[in-house]
């Protein structure tokens, strides 16, 4: 699945969701630092953490917007 298609529907996941659990293999933000946009969308559909932050502070609307940029 090409980035530009997946960020604009997971931007818009990302603003509509509030806090849920904590991913055990990461953090939703660490998904799509790495590009895994498949499986941050099942995250989010699973109930994701979207507003979980890295240890920088860098939040999955970061990596999003950042990835769309590139």
């Amino acid at each position: 699945m090409a980035i530009r298609q997946v960020i604009p529907a997971l931007s818009a996941s990302l603003l509509l969701l509030h806090a849920g659990p904590i991913l055990a293999d990461g953090t939703l933000a660490d998904l799509i630092q790495r590009g895994d946009l498949d499986s941050a969308l099942e995250s989010i559909r699973g109930g994701a953490d979207v507003n979980a932050a890295q240890g920088d502070g860098t939040t999955p609307l970061h990596w999003a917007v950042y990835l769309l940029d590139t």
